[in-house]
């Protein structure tokens, strides 16, 4: 995987490096998609030759990363050394923001990066960046399944709604997985996928001890158009009964693609830890509850893949806020993706 993940480098930072400021654009004081992509562009690859100088900064432009304040050239600054991920932005012409989700190398390992940029007059008024490493955004830490699995969504849809319709959808998930935890309540399309930090959380996951009494329960089970375990659905009413709260909520709505981009504090109460499942016809049983008809993926020791051992250990038990870079596609009126990174903050984090 080392060399996948140098195969990819090159192609980010040749991406950087390719792409300049939009000088017509900034002239005019308004940036179309393009134009906020290169904006992002060129932070990120000032970010690597750890240079702030050549940024157009607006007076007073304000900068955080993990919700503290960020002085350029310091933090990620010091650290960054390339790009995992092909870019993935989302452009709100409309409110001159752009947001962008890709993988870096941090340090020296893989790690998640979030951004978004407000852009006045054609300057960077502001910049809220989120980083994490394994360990540091909850159970879930699979850089490889963001680089590998997820550029193809982002694409022009056929089906647009409104700005309007698809800032509602976003904002019912956001309540409905801080009061009822329904996943059925959620506008799904059958074919929606759930990414968090990187793990397909649908099906490539284990279970918690409280979930393990609930599998055969009618919605719970596996639905037959596809056979998944899980889906979207499924995810919601398991995974977010932890969540009591999403405070400070700003979005990005880009409708030509039918993304929505929700960056959000998720106040979570402590979780009890996963199992991790038997095979299919291993005959061992697990220690509670029946077992679904068709294993998750499994890894090394029956875990799914993307579950790591250090972000299980600092989130379950605990009680703490979620710093959220969430991603939603939206066609037709239904969420058919859904990614998301994150990384843990000290409970009530303002």
């Amino acid at each position: 995987m080392i060399r996948q993940f140098r195969q990819v480098l090159g192609f980010g930072l040749a991406l950087g490096a390719a792409t300049a400021l939009p000088g017509a654009a900034m002239a005019q004081g308004s940036c179309d998609r393009d134009c906020l992509q290169k904006f992002v562009a060129a932070y990120v690859d000032a970010m690597v030759k750890h240079d702030p100088s050549s940024l157009p900064l607006a007076p007073g432009a304000a900068a955080t990363q993990n919700g503290q304040p960020l002085t350029l050239g310091q933090g990620v600054w010091q650290t960054i050394t390339g790009v995992l991920s092909q870019p993935q932005f989302v452009s709100d012409v409309a409110a001159q923001q752009v947001g962008y989700v890709g993988v870096i190398s941090d340090a020296g390992q893989p790690a998640f990066f979030g951004l978004r940029l407000k852009i006045v007059d054609g300057k960077i008024a502001q910049i809220e960046t989120l980083l994490t490493h394994d360990g540091e955004g909850g159970p879930a830490f699979e850089p490889q399944g963001f680089i590998y699995r997820e550029a193809p969504y982002i694409r022009d849809v056929p089906l647009r709604e409104t700005r309007a319709e698809l800032l509602a959808v976003a904002n019912d998930y956001w309540n409905i997985a801080t009061s009822t935890h329904d996943g059925g309540a959620v506008p799904y399309s059958v074919d929606c996928w759930h990414f968090e930090n990187g793990m397909n959380t649908d099906w490539e996951r284990a279970f918690m001890p409280n979930e393990l009494s609930k599998l055969s329960q009618p919605a719970y089970q596996p639905q037959a158009y596809d056979g998944r375990i899980w889906t979207c659905a499924r995810e919601v009413y398991l995974t977010t009964a932890s969540y009591t709260a999403a405070r400070d909520r700003e979005f990005l709505v880009d409708p030509d693609r039918g993304l929505v981009m929700v960056i959000v504090k998720v106040d979570v109460k402590g979780r009890s830890g996963p199992i991790a499942l038997p095979r299919a016809g291993s005959g061992t049983a697990p220690a509670a509850g029946p077992a679904p008809a068709v294993d998750p993926i499994d890894g090394p020791g029956l875990r799914p893949l993307g579950m790591s051992d250090v972000g299980m250990k600092n989130a379950m038990g605990r009680t703490y806020t979620a710093y959220h870079f969430e991603v939603m596609r939206i066609v037709g009126g239904k969420i058919t993706r859904e990614q998301d990174i994150m990384h843990q903050l000290p409970a009530g984090a303002e």
